[in-house]
């Protein structure tokens, strides 16, 4: 059984450049490597609707916010949770495939921790 709470889900388009720098004089010319310096990126929050699958105050199989597919009987909001009193909880007794999702729409590239 896994315990699903909140999620870090980082999405990073384009790509790090790492220059160098030709430097001359009328003595010699030098193609070290010279380091550019990469600020760190910065991180959005963004509060996800039932992010921490509190807001049925209640045990279910259909939490607020959420799409369940699949075998629907292997994932349930049960009480227990890590930072809350709930969490979302696999599980089956047999071989079972289920999906629990929800959209974020409106973001744009960058680096997000949902929660």
């Amino acid at each position: 059984m896994r315990n699903i709470k909140n999620g870090l889900i980082m999405k990073i388009t384009g790509f790090i450049a790492i220059s160098f720098s030709i430097v001359c004089s009328t003595a010699a010319c030098s193609d070290d490597p010279v380091a550019v310096a990469n600020p760190e990126p910065a991180v959005t929050v963004v509060k996800v609707p039932n992010g921490s699958f509190e807001e049925d105050a209640a045990e279910t199989a259909s939490p607020k916010g959420w799409t369940v597919s699949g075998d629907y009987s292997a994932a349930k909001v049960v009480q227990g949770g890590c930072e809350g009193n709930y969490a979302l909880q696999y599980g089956a007794t047999s071989a079972y495939t289920v999906s629990t999702r929800q959209t974020v729409n409106g973001l744009e590239d960058g680096i997000y921790d949902l929660e």
